[in-house]
C-alpha cells in the first residue's frame, strides 16, 4: 500500500510539474528589451507605452481591445474616444520652443 501511495504521489508530482511549465506564456521581447505582444499584460502595457512614445497610431489601435457587447452606444462612444485620442499622437510642435 505504501508503494502504491508513493508511486501515485511521484506520478502526480511529475505531471503537475510538466503541466505548470506548459501553462506559462512565453514573453516576447522587442528590440528595446521590454516585453511586447498580447500574450501577457506586461507586453500590452509596453506596447501602449511604445505607441505613445513613438506616436504610432497603428500600434495603438492594434493594442487596444476591439469593442464588444450588445450596446451600440458603447461601440460608437469607444470608437469616438479612439479617434479623438489620435490627436494626442501628433508629434509636438517643437518650433514653438525654438
Amino acid at each position: 500500500m505504501k508503494t502504491f501511495i508513493a508511486t501515485t504521489c511521484a506520478i502526480l508530482t511529475a505531471f503537475s510539474a510538466v503541466s505548470a511549465d506548459n501553462a506559462k506564456p512565453k514573453i516576447k521581447v522587442a528590440a528595446d528589451g521590454f516585453p511586447a505582444g498580447h500574450d501577457t499584460p506586461e507586453g500590452v502595457a509596453c506596447d501602449l507605452a511604445r505607441a505613445f512614445i513613438k506616436h504610432d497610431m497603428v500600434l495603438f489601435t492594434n493594442t487596444c481591445i476591439q469593442p464588444f457587447g450588445a450596446s451600440e452606444t458603447f461601440g460608437t462612444n469607444y470608437q469616438t474616444f479612439l479617434k479623438l485620442d489620435f490627436i494626442h499622437f501628433r508629434p509636438p510642435n517643437l518650433a514653438f520652443f525654438s
